[in-house]
């Protein structure tokens, strides 16, 4: 099984973010609440976090702040900031800042739903591309390596598998055969 997605609310109203929060348990998601930046921070660098709800007005700053801070420490993290004071040049603002969207109070939870498995779906693309691409600059350390065999190519795997773990590998193989190299 795998594990719950992980959102944080940050709101510094207690009923909103109470009712958010059980309203998003019960669509399956791992929940977290702050009801402050310093909370916000402290969550952020605590645990696992995928999505960040944040009100923009707090009482130690703004939602904005908490992005800035995602931006700079995390960006795979995804951001959705809400207000109650929202405006179209603000919206433009926070989602050049980077923040996957924006929405206005009172929050409309159908559309919240949706905007929420639509940005969680990209950040798993974006999180897989990432590992293909980790895992397609691993196989390039292999291209000063010249070969034809299907066995060589099972050999290269195995070496890749094996650079993974903390085992000890010998080598062996007469001289000449590239064993330093695959080393």
């Amino acid at each position: 099984m795998t594990e719950a997605q992980a959102i944080l609310i940050v709101d510094d109203e207690a009923n909103q973010r109470e009712l958010l929060g059980e309203h998003l348990r019960g669509l399956g998601y791992a929940v977290r609440l702050a009801d402050s930046v310093a909370a916000a921070r402290s969550a952020l660098e605590a645990q696992r976090i995928d999505l960040v709800l944040s009100d923009y007005q707090l009482t130690d700053g703004t939602g904005a702040e908490i992005l800035e801070h995602v931006q700079r420490t995390n960006p795979l993290i995804q951001f959705i900031l809400f207000t109650a004071y929202g405006s179209i040049n603000r919206a433009v603002a926070f989602m050049k800042q980077g923040a996957a969207d924006y929405l206005s109070k009172p929050l409309d939870l159908e559309e919240l739903e949706l905007k929420i498995r639509h940005i969680l779906r990209h950040k798993m693309v974006l999180e897989e591309n990432l590992r293909l691409r980790e895992k397609l600059d691993d196989r390039e350390e292999f291209t000063s390596i010249l070969y034809q065999s299907s066995k060589m190519q099972e050999l290269i795997n195995q070496a890749l598998r094996a650079a993974q773990s903390s085992a000890t590998v010998l080598i062996i193989g007469e001289s000449g055969t590239g064993k330093e190299l695959l080393a």
